[in-house]
């Protein structure tokens, strides 16, 4: 049985930043395909 979860938004845990940064690359590209 789950007891708790977990949220890591700031790193601590995993460094979120680098999927952050590849998410809005991959968002810009399709907005702006001349990006």
């Amino acid at each position: 049985m789950i007891k708790a979860v977990i949220f890591d938004m700031d790193g601590v845990l995993i460094d979120s930043e680098i999927v952050y940064l590849n998410h809005m690359f991959q968002r810009l590209k399709k907005w702006y395909p001349a990006f």
